[in-house]
């Protein structure tokens, strides 16, 4: 199978309450994200050429602190990653 049908499939089994509104889209790629990738969080942000920078949506409570953290300090793996284009999981 594809990534591309793992990922579809990954998205479709993502099917917890309260989750079906199209603004919790971030969310449910969020936690398929998390099916497919080895990593226990996931999350995902706007950034704007300002630097602005917008959370959307986590895969867990733990990854949408984590997530609201790094854009309080201005530092950590999310940022760094979109700084060097380079992920940071292993």
């Amino acid at each position: 199978m594809s990534i591309a049908g793992r990922f579809e499939e990954a998205l479709t089994s993502v099917t917890e309450d309260g989750l079906d509104g199209p603004e919790l889209l971030p969310t449910r790629l969020s936690r398929a994200i998390t099916k497919m990738l080895p990593v226990d969080g996931a999350g995902i942000s706007l950034s704007g050429v300002d630097g602005r920078r917008i959370p959307l949506g986590a895969s867990s409570e733990d990854a949408a602190v984590a997530e609201r953290l790094q854009f309080t300090v201005g530092a950590g793996p999310c940022i760094t990653a979109q700084e060097t284009r380079i992920s940071s999981f292993a």
